[in-house]
């Protein structure tokens, strides 16, 4: 994993919001992503937000949110830099829920 990838990781690891049931483990605000990250909007710029509910049992459920901002690189396309983030925000989504499920 290069630096990038890693402060990226961090950055969305941070920026996460996590319910169980009626709990609020961790709170986030998910659409401000140029605050939240101070990047500010522009054309060179991409963003995502990923969630995923999942039924816990017992009549509780899991919610977990994340959102990642960047700058789309010089050596790459907008798609190329939103495939990067996306790829970001799906392995710390995935590795959130499976913590929380291990719990």
């Amino acid at each position: 994993m290069n630096l990038k990838h890693s402060t990226l990781k961090k950055r969305a690891e941070n920026n996460m919001s996590i319910k169980r049931g009626k709990e609020e483990i961790k709170k986030g605000v998910p659409f401000e992503h140029s605050q939240k990250h101070g990047v500010p909007i522009q054309a060179r710029t991409v963003g995502m937000n990923k969630g995923i509910t999942r039924n816990m049992g017992d009549f509780e459920s899991l919610r977990v949110d994340v959102w990642l901002t960047d700058y789309v690189g010089e050596d790459e396309t907008h798609e190329e830099a939103l495939e990067r983030v996306e790829s970001i925000v799906d392995e710390v989504l995935e590795n959130a829920v499976m913590s929380m499920v291990d719990d």
